[in-house]
């Protein structure tokens, strides 16, 4: 399995939690599709939907220390989208740490190398624009 990571949090929460929803699984539905022999799993696109309804605690323990951790463990790689925010998000930052220690692989993606629909083209740019 892969794992596709990005920030999430922000000062701003709601707007751009949102955005980052909507890119993250553009992103990961464009690389289940040019690579369909394999398995992907974005917890944000997994999360956020529950996260979004209060259904779920916001923390960030509950998230990368309970629930990620399990998802990190089984995958062998991890792509990390480097959206804006990204080397500031510290949920992002123990994902690529995790993936470090246990010497799996990393590979890093631009969401400009993506050919989206236009939601998610106009969640792009707004996350460039307001974050």
């Amino acid at each position: 399995m892969i794992y596709v990571g990005c920030p999430y949090s922000h000062k701003w929460r709601r707007p751009v939690w949102f955005l980052r929803y909507y890119l993250v699984t553009y992103i990961t539905a464009a690389l289940m599709r040019d690579n369909p022999e394999e398995v992907y799993f974005s917890p944000i696109t997994h999360s956020h939907p529950l996260q979004a309804k209060n259904l779920t605690p916001h923390t960030y323990e509950y998230w990368v220390d309970i629930q990620d951790e399990g998802f990190m463990d089984v995958s062998y790689k991890m792509v990390a989208v480097l959206m804006p925010g990204w080397s500031k998000s510290p949920g992002l930052a123990h994902e690529l740490r995790h993936f470090r220690i246990h010497s799996k692989q990393i590979e890093s993606v631009d969401p400009y190398d993506f050919e989206l629909p236009w939601r998610g083209r106009l969640a792009r740019w707004l996350l460039y624009k307001i974050t």
